[in-house]
Protein backbone atom coordinates (compact mmCIF):
# COMPACT_ATOMS: atom_id res chain seq x y z
CA UNK A 1 0.00 0.00 0.00
CA UNK A 2 1.31 3.45 -0.87
CA UNK A 3 0.44 6.58 1.03
CA UNK A 4 0.89 9.94 -0.66
CA UNK A 5 0.92 13.09 1.42
CA UNK A 6 2.15 16.42 0.18
CA UNK A 7 5.39 16.01 -1.71
CA UNK A 8 6.46 12.56 -0.52
CA UNK A 9 5.17 9.02 -0.60
CA UNK A 10 6.16 5.82 1.14
CA UNK A 11 5.24 2.16 1.13
CA UNK A 12 3.55 0.80 4.24
CA UNK A 13 4.85 -2.69 5.06
CA UNK A 14 2.45 -5.50 5.92
CA UNK A 15 2.48 -6.38 9.61
CA UNK A 16 1.15 -9.14 11.76
CA UNK A 17 -0.86 -8.37 14.90
CA UNK A 18 2.13 -8.58 17.23
CA UNK A 19 4.12 -6.14 15.09
CA UNK A 20 1.24 -3.69 14.82
CA UNK A 21 0.64 -3.85 18.60
CA UNK A 22 4.32 -3.08 19.23
CA UNK A 23 4.22 -0.17 16.77
CA UNK A 24 1.07 1.21 18.42
CA UNK A 25 2.75 1.10 21.85
CA UNK A 26 5.78 2.94 20.46
CA UNK A 27 3.54 5.61 18.93
CA UNK A 28 1.70 6.04 22.25
CA UNK A 29 5.03 6.42 24.03
CA UNK A 30 6.18 9.08 21.55
CA UNK A 31 2.85 10.92 21.97
CA UNK A 32 3.23 10.93 25.77
CA UNK A 33 6.81 12.18 25.51
CA UNK A 34 5.69 15.02 23.25
CA UNK A 35 2.92 15.97 25.67
CA UNK A 36 5.37 15.93 28.59
CA UNK A 37 7.74 18.09 26.58
CA UNK A 38 4.95 20.60 25.91
CA UNK A 39 4.06 20.68 29.60
CA UNK A 40 7.69 21.24 30.57
CA UNK A 41 7.85 24.09 28.04
CA UNK A 42 4.97 25.76 29.88
CA UNK A 43 2.08 24.98 27.53
CA UNK A 44 -1.17 24.85 29.50
CA UNK A 45 -2.93 21.51 29.85
CA UNK A 46 -6.18 22.80 28.38
CA UNK A 47 -4.40 23.72 25.13
CA UNK A 48 -2.69 20.34 24.93
CA UNK A 49 -5.98 18.55 25.64
CA UNK A 50 -7.74 20.60 22.97
CA UNK A 51 -5.03 19.75 20.40
CA UNK A 52 -5.42 16.06 21.24
CA UNK A 53 -9.20 16.25 21.16
CA UNK A 54 -9.61 15.09 24.76
CA UNK A 55 -10.72 16.64 28.04
CA UNK A 56 -8.23 17.91 30.62
CA UNK A 57 -9.29 15.06 32.89
CA UNK A 58 -8.52 12.50 30.20
CA UNK A 59 -5.15 14.14 29.58
CA UNK A 60 -4.34 13.79 33.28
CA UNK A 61 -5.33 10.12 33.16
CA UNK A 62 -3.14 9.53 30.12
CA UNK A 63 -0.10 10.93 31.90
CA UNK A 64 -0.78 9.58 35.38
CA UNK A 65 2.27 7.93 36.90
CA UNK A 66 0.49 6.56 39.97
CA UNK A 67 -1.86 3.59 39.68
CA UNK A 68 -5.13 3.84 41.57
CA UNK A 69 -7.31 0.93 42.63
CA UNK A 70 -10.98 1.04 41.72
CA UNK A 71 -13.30 1.27 44.69
CA UNK A 72 -16.05 -1.32 45.02
CA UNK A 73 -19.37 0.03 43.84
CA UNK A 74 -17.75 2.89 41.96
Amino acid sequence: MFIKEGTFSFKVPKMNEKQSDKLLEEIKTIKNLLVLSLQKAGVKGDLIAKALGVSQGRLSQMLATKKYKKKNGA
